[in-house]
């Protein structure tokens, strides 16, 4: 599932290409994805225009020119693709919003996991209302970490829990904590004042390094131009069980946390 690092890639690349454009037509050629595409989202979208791109966690935000959200999730498999003339149909291209630049988005999901509903701004406060910080805002810093009331779960589960922070997944919150030193079964009650500012800044570290590496492309994604992100070639422990820790030379573990792999050097995060 993209994670913040792609998706932000994803909103800086719409950003570019799609603001003050007027969407002129959209095909929908499934309604039936995990969360149904709104039925009237051709009626109340087209001859709106892209107002502003905003990222919301792992959420896309097009804020249209009359006042409504389009709220797009990318799922487990999704991506966006944008594309300069029309192209053969795909399988899987679900959503197709044509702008008056001749260019096209195209929003394909083979799993259909993915979101894209339309929002009035009551809903979209109500549909926002219970995320927790962004990773990469000011407020996610060491005192909102230390004085969490969440101090009963893991830091791994604390960090992969989109009601204290957003943006932040299985590869990004594993990563984070080897850069951190911290081990991802300590409980959030045990850690220091040091200790969680270390996190928070392994936390942007990593994920502002991903960003500039074009996020991590394992399998589906890429940006809406079709490259693929080159971080997974520079995951420090994610995905590297058996193999040798880059600091210490010693073997990566790996652990379920909440039925996720959790990735971790048994040596260098204490």
């Amino acid at each position: 599932m993209p994670e913040l690092p792609e998706v932000e890639i994803v909103c800086r690349a719409l950003s570019s290409q799609i603001l003050g454009k007027t969407i002129l037509d959209i095909e929908v050629n499934r309604y039936d994805l995990r969360v149904p595409v709104t039925q009237n989202l051709c009626d109340i979208a087209v001859n709106s225009s892209v107002f502003q791109v905003l990222r919301k966690g792992k959420y896309i935000v097009l804020v249209l020119s009359n006042q409504y959200y389009l709220v797009i999730h990318l799922g487990m498999s999704g991506n966006l693709i944008y594309s300069e003339s029309y192209i053969k149909q795909k399988k899987h291209n679900h959503v197709i919003f044509h702008f008056s630049n001749n260019n096209l988005l195209i929003f394909n999901d083979p799993r259909r996991f993915g979101i894209v509903i339309l929002l009035t701004y009551s809903q979209y406060i109500e549909f926002f209302k219970n995320f927790g910080v962004d990773a990469l805002s000011d407020e996610f810093n060491t005192n909102y970490l230390y004085n969490t009331s969440n101090k009963r779960c893991t830091i791994k589960s604390l960090l992969m829990n989109n009601k204290f922070v957003t943006g932040i997944g299985n590869i990004y919150s594993t990563e984070s904590l080897f850069l951190a030193g911290i081990a991802p079964n300590r409980f959030v009650k045990d850690l220091s004042i040091i200790e969680c500012n270390n996190i928070i800044d392994g936390v942007k570290n990593i994920l502002l390094y991903s960003i500039e590496n074009g996020g991590s492309s394992i399998k589906d994604y890429t940006s809406p131009f079709g490259i693929r992100g080159t971080f997974q070639n520079h995951f420090l422990v994610y995905n590297r069980t058996r193999q040798q820790c880059y600091k210490c030379n010693s073997s990566i573990l790996v652990i379920k946390q909440n039925g996720r792999s959790t990735f971790f050097c048994p040596y260098c995060q204490l």
